[in-house]
C-alpha cells in the first residue's frame, strides 16, 4: 500500500491508476480555452502572467479544461485569478462520478523574469 502511496506521489498529477482519463494531457485535442466541449483546454498563457515577486502569482491547472483530477501546473497573475476561475466554471463538462485522484504535489511559485511561474 505504501508503494502504492508513493507512486501516486510521484506519477505526477491524475487520476490513481485504472480510474481512467490516465491518458489524458494538456497536448490532446483543441486548443481554444473558454467554455467549448469537453476536449478544449485552458492555457496559462491565455492569462496575464506578469509579476514583480512571486506573490504576485497564483497556481493553476493548465491542460484539458474537463479533467477530472487537475493538479495545478502553471502560474498566471493573481489578479487575473477570477478570470481563470470564470473560464474553468463555464466549461460544459460531463459529470465526474466518483473519481478517486492522487494527491497533488504542492506548488511552489515563483516570478522569474518578470513572469509568474512554478520551480
Amino acid at each position: 500500500m505504501i508503494a502504492l502511496l508513493l507512486a501516486a506521489c510521484t506519477g505526477g498529477p491524475g487520476n490513481l491508476p485504472g480510474t481512467g482519463d490516465a491518458g489524458a494531457d494538456a497536448s490532446s485535442s483543441s486548443s481554444s480555452s473558454g467554455s467549448g466541449g469537453t476536449n478544449a483546454q485552458i492555457r496559462a498563457s491565455d492569462f496575464d502572467q506578469s509579476c514583480t515577486t512571486a506573490a504576485d502569482c497564483a497556481a493553476v491547472f493548465e491542460g484539458p479544461i474537463c479533467k477530472p483530477c487537475p493538479c495545478e501546473n502553471a502560474a498566471i497573475a493573481k489578479k487575473d485569478a477570477e478570470k481563470y476561475a470564470s473560464t474553468k466554471a463555464g466549461a460544459d463538462c460531463p459529470p465526474q462520478g466518483d473519481v478517486a485522484c492522487a494527491p497533488c504535489v504542492p506548488p511552489i511559485l515563483e516570478c522569474t523574469a518578470g513572469k509568474c511561474a512554478l520551480r
